[in-house]
């Protein structure tokens, strides 16, 4: 059952990920979509972590929305969205792992495209939480952390 979820949600995030790439705007009936995907399989799949995925969902919109207010810009609301719904497809240690590789890996690309000179310039940001979620989520497979 585990392997369906991931591939439900590397599916929806090639998608969004192509949207954001093509238009630089994120459908919300495709954000809504993943969110209620991952709410019913983490009802399904993890029913004792409902609780402390919504309360870390929550942390997740507060630490963004603080650091939009402290930077001035922050990111756009449809990451924010996509980003606040990751809890609900992941948990614990793959949860960070995850979010770690998405935020690296586009702190990287902004640098080396844009530098500091540029640094107002806007990007897609899905593309990179699509590759933080597939990669940890093949890395952790592969550990056999995740039972697939």
């Amino acid at each position: 059952m585990v392997w369906i979820s991931e591939g439900i949600a590397g599916i929806l995030l090639l998608w969004l990920s192509i949207c954001d790439l093509k238009s630089r705007k994120i459908p919300m009936w495709g954000l809504m979509s993943f969110c209620a995907c991952g709410v019913i399989r983490l009802l399904l799949l993890e029913r004792s972590m409902v609780l402390t995925q919504c309360l870390l969902c929550l942390w997740i919109w507060l630490s963004l929305w603080l650091a939009g207010k402290a930077s001035g810009r922050g990111i756009g609301g449809g990451d924010v969205w996509l980003l606040t719904s990751m809890p609900f497809w992941r948990t614990g240690g793959s949860l960070l792992w995850t979010l770690l590789a998405a935020f690296l890996g586009a702190a990287v690309y902004g640098l080396l495209r844009y530098g500091v000179r540029g640094r107002k310039t806007r990007f897609p940001f899905v593309p990179w939480i699509t590759v933080g979620f597939i990669s940890i989520g093949l890395a952790m497979t592969r550990k056999g952390l995740i039972g697939i």
